[in-house]
């Protein structure tokens, strides 16, 4: 395939998202707005060189009307990013590895402020979406999974794992075996951020597989659905009857016993088409995730074979990895040419403070030492930074006196009466998710902007 087709057939209506198998199958627990949320974050991922260790670091930045217009959440859509920005850093996640497993969190850190969430995934997630020629990864079609609500959202991105096998089943379906108590902790049954498993899992060395029926049995706490009745009729079938309505893959199953219990589940796996108002649910969705995705998805498609002399030279120069030459390539439009002019040019500078950034601005040929100017004077620009920094050091203490002065105003009573009647909310509700006096204003002058 050429790289034109290549390119236009991942172009295609589908958002397509590698992540590698032992990613897809990881246990964690997420509301359905936080899988999401990951999944979509993602799809947008900036990869930034931390100065002081020299690591990439993956960092995503959502807003909430972008947010609503893929998952239409709704008017709360504020309050619930906002919370789900305290609660996504909670959650820890357990990787399989060749070797064993690693337990980490999912996301270090989640910030919601000026109307933007900002979110940073832990750096052990890299090689689970930028390292992936081992051939062992899933292509997953985000969009879809997006519309698809409950435990069907993460057990059709387990069985996806699976569905490229179909096509050599011709029809017959593919068959897939799972442990009950480990698929529990997939979809999130049962809670991998319980402190007393939490403790257990950390005291597994790191090249022991870890025994989850034992987990399940005498360590968890937090799980629902113990009764196998119960979770075939409140977790499978529901599951079963929403991908079969909106997903391209559908499933049968079959408990197996060990003696008297239950204790695994066989999938048959079948392809499926969704019912026509779910393609174009998800062609909408698609479409929205696409508008402002960076670099996750596209990195991952870019022709490596055609580009191996590129990677062999340039990987581990001055600190580049392979994630880092993906996305120079795809600032150069896969001119190799200018990605190698680039990095020759940089070898002859005696000193980059970003690196990386030099290089992207070499390619798209737009670098020049930044200056800071005001009407044509240096010395003025110095002068208001200066004005600016004093202010900085006291604008908490003068945006209060603004604030409160501003609630005051008879134009503050319109401005409350569209929060509530556009966004649900309450004045109470704005200062909780806007905790600054900045933030307040900011949205208070954007408000007088627009009205």
């Amino acid at each position: 395939m050429s790289v034109k087709n290549e390119l236009a057939y991942y172009g295609n209506e589908e958002l397509l998202l590698r992540k590698s198998n032992e990613l897809v199958a990881a246990k964690f627990r997420a509301t359905d707005l936080e899988t999401d949320i990951m999944n979509i974050a993602m799809s947008r991922i900036q990869l930034e060189r931390n100065k002081n260790n020299g690591r990439n670091e993956l960092i995503a930045k959502l807003y909430p009307s972008d947010i609503n217009r893929i998952i239409k959440k709704g008017k709360n859509i504020y309050r619930d990013l906002k919370m789900a920005s305290k609660l996504l850093t909670g959650h820890s996640m357990v990787v399989d590895t060749k070797s064993g497993f690693k337990a980490f969190a999912i996301i270090t850190d989640a910030n919601y402020e000026n109307n933007i969430l900002e979110i940073k995934f832990h750096d052990n997630l890299e090689p689970h979406l930028f390292e992936l020629n081992n051939g062992r990864y899933a292509t997953e079609n985000i969009a879809m999974v997006t519309v698809l609500k409950g435990y069907a959202k993460r057990l059709y991105e387990i069985l996806n794992l699976h569905s490229y096998k179909i096509k050599k089943f011709k029809g017959a379906g593919v068959k897939i075996t799972y442990r009950l108590s480990e698929l529990k902790f997939m979809i999130g049954v049962a809670n991998v951020d319980e402190t007393p498993v939490r403790k257990k899992i950390n005291a597994y060395k790191s090249e022991e597989d870890i025994d989850w029926d034992y987990l399940y049995e005498h360590v968890s706490n937090e799980k629902m659905y113990t009764d196998w009745y119960k979770f075939k009729t409140q977790v499978l079938i529901p599951a079963q009857k929403e991908m079969q309505q909106k997903s391209n893959i559908r499933f049968e199953f079959e408990g197996l016993r060990e003696g008297r219990p239950i204790k695994k589940i066989e999938f048959t796996i079948y392809e499926n088409k969704p019912e026509e108002k779910w393609i174009e649910a998800e062609s909408d969705a698609a479409k929205s995730i696409e508008e402002n995705a960076t670099s996750a998805y596209r990195q991952m498609r870019i022709p490596r074979y055609q580009f191996e002399e590129l990677y062999d030279e340039l990987v581990g120069h001055n600190g580049l990895v392979e994630a880092d030459i993906d996305i120079l390539l795809e600032t150069a439009g896969l001119d190799e040419k200018k990605v190698f002019a680039a990095v020759s040019a940089a070898d002859s500078v005696r000193h980059i403070n970003n690196y990386m950034g030099w290089l992207i601005s070499h390619i798209r040929g737009d670098y020049s030492e930044p200056i800071e100017v005001v009407e044509g004077s240096a010395e003025a620009a110095q002068q208001i930074n200066e004005v600016k920094a004093d202010y900085d050091n006291h604008k908490e203490e003068i945006g209060y006196s603004v604030w409160e002065k501003k609630k005051n105003d008879e134009e503050f009573k319109d401005f409350l009466t569209f929060l509530n009647k556009n966004e649900g909310l309450t004045l109470e509700d704005f200062e909780l998710i806007f905790p600054t006096n900045k933030e307040r204003l900011a949205q208070f002058i954007e408000w007088k902007k627009n009205n």
